[in-house]
């Protein structure tokens, strides 16, 4: 399965680093790269609780997580386009 998934993010991860090197002003602050850390770490929480939920209920803080990281996400998303 693991080989599936790297085979499957591989040519993904080369068009993010790529878009990214091409165009360095439009990532220049550092507002939008805690944007991008925190949409990776949503990332990894949904796929923990989508492994987590084979196996029993996902705890109750797994949500709240979500729901915190989404609103900042929103948030951020939001002061970068005033910007």
């Amino acid at each position: 399965m693991s080989w599936v998934l790297l085979i499957a993010l591989f040519p993904v991860a080369i068009g993010v680093a790529r878009w990214v090197v091409d165009r360095p002003e439009d990532h220049s602050g550092p507002l939008y790269w805690v944007a991008v850390l925190l949409t990776f770490i949503l990332l990894g929480l949904a796929m923990y609780m989508a492994r987590v939920e084979k196996q029993g209920p996902i705890p109750t803080w797994c949500w709240i997580a979500v729901a915190a990281l989404f609103a900042v996400i929103v948030v951020l998303r939001r002061l970068l386009k005033w910007r």
